[in-house]
């Protein structure tokens, strides 16, 4: 149908004759000429989503044209957008929320707990701005020092919840264990908090970290020749040190140390090759590939559940 004012029509339910029909353009304003006689129409719009999945908003109208014998008041049509917003609101509350996101946080240093900054600003509706010669970004307007912000070891920045907040998103605090709750306008989603665990694949000569259902680290190692390093379920410590050397093999350093068991360590070596090389300890890189070892050794409590498969 069309009403030669370039209006997008939108059909109307149910059929009328042709003269009954009214062209309704997407933001609810009508334009075509009143019947003469009282009708209710139910009218159909059609808005898209914010996930971009068309969704129809049933609206109700009050009478068209002519005195109404009900003593109804016919509905202004200006009063459409407003009440099918609304509508569309409440129809439509998860697309604005999305799952909850688990945090990041460190045993040492920035404790947080910390969101991968790309994830947040999605789920806040913010469009962060990296400046990389002012080692910058900007967050809902606000600039903030990429050199103090926590990264995983790919580059892949990490957000404070105190950043955000600051940045203009609001906290809302859960009660009886209920999870946090950030919001920005009409745009929220929930924080939670979630226990650690590492697994060591001998077979594969890779050390995998998670926080959650969250990879936090995903890293090559270099265990121990033949059967050095022992397989079984351990905990993290007690002991842990940021510079430690080998009371059995020379002196060796071995930053950012992480008691498995005994004297089997996790820690970070000069010379971590693709294949078993140690005499029992796992190795890690922590000059090169972004030092996982100091990752690692931050990022770990102890007591934080160690799997060593051979697979």
């Amino acid at each position: 149908i069309s009403s030669g004012s370039g209006l997008d029509p939108v059909l109307v339910s149910p059929p009328l004759s042709t003269a009954d029909y009214l062209v309704t353009d997407r933001f609810g304003c009508t334009s075509a000429p009143a019947s003469g006689r009282e009708s209710w129409r139910r009218r159909i719009i059609d808005y898209p989503a914010p996930t971009q999945c068309p969704i129809r908003i049933p609206l109700v109208c009050g009478v068209e044209g002519g005195n109404s014998s009900h003593g109804t008041a016919p509905t202004s049509p200006m009063k459409i957008p407003f009440l099918a917003f609304l509508l569309l609101l409440n129809s439509v509350p998860g697309s604005l929320a999305g799952p909850a996101l688990e945090t990041v946080s460190f045993a040492l240093g920035s404790k947080g707990p910390f969101l991968p900054m790309l994830e947040a600003a999605k789920r806040l509706g913010w469009k962060p701005r990296i400046d990389e010669k002012k080692a910058t970004v900007t967050l809902n307007k606000k600039i903030f020092s990429t050199e103090k912000m926590r990264s995983f070891v790919d580059g892949r920045l990490l957000v404070s919840i105190e950043d955000l907040t600051s940045a203009g998103a609001k906290l809302r605090t859960g009660k009886d264990g209920d999870p946090l709750k950030l919001s920005f306008g009409i745009r929220s989603f929930k924080v939670t908090r979630a226990s650690k665990s590492a697994r060591i694949n001998l077979a594969e000569q890779r050390l995998q970290a998670w926080e959650g259902s969250r990879l936090v680290l995903d890293s090559r190692i270099s265990s121990g020749r033949g059967r050095s390093t022992p397989c079984g379920e351990f905990e993290a410590g007690p002991y842990k040190a940021r510079r430690h050397y080998s009371s059995r093999y020379n002196n060796a350093f071995m930053p950012f140390s992480v008691q498995v068991t005994g004297n089997i360590f996790i820690h970070g070596f000069s010379s971590v090759p693709r294949y078993p090389a140690s005499a029992g300890c796992i190795r890690l890189p922590y000059l090169t590939d972004g030092n996982p070892a100091r990752f690692f050794y931050e990022w770990i409590e102890r007591g934080t559940p160690i799997s060593i498969v051979k697979e």
